[in-house]
Parts: structure tokens; sequence; C-alpha cells
């Protein structure tokens, strides 16, 4: 039986009836296929998208989307990228937040990572070429020397 979204559930308790919403969310990944042909794995959250993994084995050029469906996209998980190595540039979009560990490490042919807007929570580029760049949007916040 698959349950509806916003299923509540009565739960009995010594001092009356407790009200239980359960927030039904997939647990199951779904995917996204872009016009260029890259497919995104993602987990929908309550409010927003999380980028699993992306199947780029043919894309040189990626922009992740803002949104899926009517969500945004606001995270990339652990090594949803990890091991592209015919990623050439990246485009991050404003929506983007949070960076999981090691999301691009060892795209070793990522030359260009484009930020929109402010550095997300962590900088999860490991093991990139040398010539890598990372442009940002005027006025960013969050983002250091070192990033």
């Amino acid at each position: 039986m698959k349950l509806p979204r916003n299923w509540p559930f009565l739960f009995f308790a010594p001092q009356g009836i407790l009200l239980f919403y359960f927030i039904w969310t997939s647990v199951v990944p779904s995917s996204y296929t872009t016009e260029n042909n890259v497919t995104f794995t993602y987990r929908r959250n309550r409010d927003s998208i999380s980028i699993i993994k992306a199947d780029a084995s043919a894309a040189a050029q990626i922009a992740i989307p803002a949104t899926i469906g009517k969500k945004q996209v606001t995270s990339i998980l652990e090594n949803a990228f990890a091991d592209c190595i015919s990623l050439t540039e990246i485009s991050i979009p404003l929506s983007i937040t949070r960076i999981g560990k090691n999301a691009f490490t060892a795209c070793t042919n990522l030359i260009l990572i484009s930020f929109e807007g402010d550095a997300p929570e962590s900088a999860p580029f490991l093991n990139l070429s040398p010539k890598a760049k990372i442009q940002i949007t005027p006025q960013p916040t969050g983002f250091g020397p070192s990033f």
C-alpha cells in the first residue's frame, strides 16, 4: 500500500490522543534528464531537492538546474560528481547552499567552476587540475582566499 503525502496518523497515549503527521518523502531516488542528456539522480526532501549522482559521462559542460519540478535544488551530496573525467565546466546555481564532501573529487579535467551565489558550506573540490578556476558573481559572501 502506497501512502499519500502528509498522511495523518493517530496515536493513542495515556494523556489522550496525539496527532502525528507522517511526512512522506520518497525513499526511492528519482531522475531528471536535462536537454544536453545529463541525468541527475535526486532525492526529494520536504521542501527541496538534493542531487545524489550525476551521469555526465558524455557531457563536458553541465549547468546544475536551480529547480526540478517546483522544488529548489539546494544541495549536492557526497561524491555526486566524483570521477566525472569528461566534465570540464560546471555551473552551480544560486539555490545551492550545501555541497557534500568529495562531491567533485577526481574530476581531473574540470577547469571552470562557476558559482551564481554565495559560497556553500563546504569546499568539495579535491584532486582537480592545477588549471582549475573558480568564477564567482559580484558581491558574494563566504568565499575566503583559500576557498
